[in-house]
């Protein structure tokens, strides 16, 4: 009787290990979620890329960086698409055409980056890349492969000889700004006007932000994040020579100083002046 006993007693201890096992074994799809996260991943493709060169920035060997923008390429992403599609790569990974269409997207980004060649022969400069980038079955978009330079676009800064070119964001609201300076000549109380020069104060344009609260929120201005093509407010400061009809009104000819609120819309792209401060100290800089 007690062989009996200990023979099932023996039985109950092995199923209880190969339950045991079995359990350990599964894929605990909380744990994976908590990796994913903890990994340089997101549920949105463009985030993930920033995410993962907000991470690269920190990097020992990398003494400057500046990450200018990213967006997904329809038109590569079609083209890899096509070249992966049915591919052996493909095949052997378990990709189908269905999977590749709905869980893989190029991004292309661009950026600055200065190096320590004591540590890493890379080299450095503006930098255009495709990132492939991979969905999992959880949702989190993850990148697959950052090695494919692709050549300096421009798309979201104009490449000069140095990191501190313009941002294409800098040009085109510095511009529109002058542009909108310089329609002051049609105003019937304006005999003649010359635009100096002007460039973005980011002092006041955070100075602004801070203290018009409820204009920011009702106008939806917005200025942070690596994105700079999403910021939509920026304080121009300018300055010109205005000659005055004093027929029509009470003010002294010369050089005078403006501050441009300009307020971007990101529907089409172009930067309109909201407001134009004149009461603003000259500071001389644009007058030869």
């Amino acid at each position: 009787m007690k062989k009996i006993i200990g023979w099932i007693v023996a039985i109950v201890i092995v199923i209880a290990v190969i339950v045991a096992g079995c359990i350990s074994a599964m894929p605990d799809d909380s744990t994976h979620e908590n990796d994913a996260e903890e990994n340089v991943t997101s549920t949105d493709p463009i985030e993930a890329v920033i995410m993962h060169y907000e991470e690269e920035a920190t990097k020992d060997y990398v003494l400057l960086f500046e990450f200018y923008g990213a967006m997904i390429d329809e038109e590569e992403t079609a083209y890899r698409r096509g070249l992966l599609k049915g591919s052996e790569s493909a095949v052997m990974d378990g990709l189908t055409d269905e999977y590749l269409d709905e869980h893989f997207v190029i991004v292309y980004v661009e950026y600055y980056v200065e190096y320590d060649n004591d540590l890493t022969p890379s080299d450095g400069g503006y930098q255009g890349r495709y990132v492939h980038m991979m969905q999992d079955e959880y949702g989190w978009w993850q990148v697959d492969d950052y090695s494919n330079q692709c050549g300096f676009k421009g798309i979201f800064c104009e490449k000069g000889t140095g990191h501190m070119s313009k941002f294409k964001y800098e040009l085109e609201s510095t511009e529109a700004a002058l542009e909108a300076l310089e329609a002051l000549e049609d105003e019937d109380y304006i005999l003649s006007s010359e635009v100096c020069g002007g460039d973005i104060d980011y002092t006041k344009t955070s100075e602004i932000l801070k203290t018009e609260t409820e204009l920011v929120t009702e106008r939806g201005w917005n200025h942070d994040g690596w994105i700079r093509e999403n910021w939509t407010f920026m304080a121009i400061y300018a300055e010109c020579y205005i000659e005055y009809d004093h027929d029509l009104v009470d003010a002294e000819d010369g050089y005078t100083g403006v501050v441009l609120w300009m307020e971007k819309d990101l529907d089409t792209g172009e930067w309109s002046c909201y407001k134009a401060d004149t009461e603003v100290e000259l500071e001389g800089k644009f007058i030869d």
